[in-house]
């Protein structure tokens, strides 16, 4: 069967600068992030969503709203935080936010993987407070 796209499709790509809640139907996608004109949640499925994963990428530095990710109350957080290589990891085993602060550059991202007991974060960036984590 013929793909229906030389070079595949947009299917796969959302693209938010406001407040959204994501279901499973979005499970694969890349999310590019840019900021807002005003600081804002992207709230997770529930972690009950085994396998549900998602790729932010923050498209533009930030220079003065914050772009949070956040789970449905009760359900936490595990990861782990790359930011420089002058800078001991950041993880912990309950988060229930984590937002991309000022600091954040342009590309740096967060991979998330639902198990159905707990998310799973990969965070990835250049700069020292490029993100922070909330209990």
């Amino acid at each position: 069967m013929a793909r229906p796209y030389l070079g595949g499709s947009a299917a796969g790509v959302k693209s938010l600068s406001a407040a959204a809640t994501l279901t499973m139907a979005d499970s694969g996608k890349t999310i590019f992030v840019t900021e807002g004109a005003a600081a804002y949640d992207i709230t997770l499925p529930a972690v009950s969503e085994k396998g549900c994963e998602f790729v932010f990428i923050l498209t533009a530095s930030p220079t003065t709203h914050d772009i949070d990710i956040v789970s449905v109350a009760g359900d936490d957080i595990i990861g782990i935080e790359f930011a420089d290589e002058d800078t001991a990891a950041a993880t912990d085993s309950d988060w229930d936010k984590i937002t991309f602060s000022t600091s954040a550059a342009a590309g740096s991202f967060i991979k998330m993987v639902s198990n159905g007991t707990n998310w799973f974060a990969h965070i990835f960036g250049q700069a020292d407070g490029a993100f922070t984590q909330t209990d």
